[in-house]
């Protein structure tokens, strides 16, 4: 029959369902084709819009004449998401400082200064990169912060056993400091709880009865 498809052409239901099992279900988490146990809704977090042109990838073209990288138009981020991006990075920059935000997008932070005082206009990649690096920033102080106040509870249950400044002695730190971090006047920083976590392990492990 002429304009007929040719048979090699065709997919019968049994090729098709065959490695059906090994599709994954993008739109869900735990989705994929070795998970097993209940799936649940896939948390998106919109960066940034995109605006293309209304002719997409022109697929049809690429599949007779091959792959075109620029085949669909983009015309960058809207200005107002470009503004808005800003105001967000400046916001974490405040609570966590320019070196911080610079070091985890892996800029510099000259190039990171430019970009919040107007002077250079973030590229689609660096502007993407900055986003990731405010959403993991804030993730991980999350984490320090909950481990953080563990960690204090579990110090001040055996300071008030063993005495502040016998747990001070096994942190090394200041009887001072401890109490000012009980308080909660002074910061947790990472090289004191790694200093309160391994005077918790001495002490439990019975070094304060020496």
């Amino acid at each position: 029959m002429c304009g007929s498809t040719p048979r090699h052409h065709l997919k019968a239901y049994t090729r098709l369902l065959a490695a059906y099992h090994l599709h994954p279900e993008s739109k869900f988490e735990n989705g994929d084709y070795s998970d097993f146990g209940p799936t649940s809704r896939r948390t998106i977090d919109i960066a940034a819009i995109h605006h293309i042109g209304k002719e997409a990838h022109r697929w049809e073209e690429q599949f007779y004449l091959g792959r075109d990288a620029d085949a669909q138009l983009k015309f960058g981020t809207s200005p107002e998401d470009y503004k808005k991006r800003i105001a967000e990075i400046n916001s974490a920059i405040a609570t966590y400082g320019i070196t911080a935000i610079a070091k985890m997008a892996g800029i510099s932070r000259q190039h990171l200064s430019g970009i919040i005082s107007g002077e250079k206009k973030a590229s689609e990649r660096v502007l993407r990169e900055l986003v990731e690096a405010v959403s993991s920033i804030g993730t991980s102080q999350d984490a320090f912060t909950a481990e953080s106040s563990a960690i204090l509870k579990a110090a001040a249950d055996r300071s008030s056993k063993i005495g502040l400044r016998r747990f001070a002695k096994l942190a090394e730190l200041e009887p001072g400091n401890i109490s000012r971090l009980f308080a909660g006047s002074r910061r947790m920083t990472k090289p004191t709880m790694v200093k309160i976590k391994r005077a918790l392990g001495l002490s439990l492990m019975g070094s304060d009865h020496a």
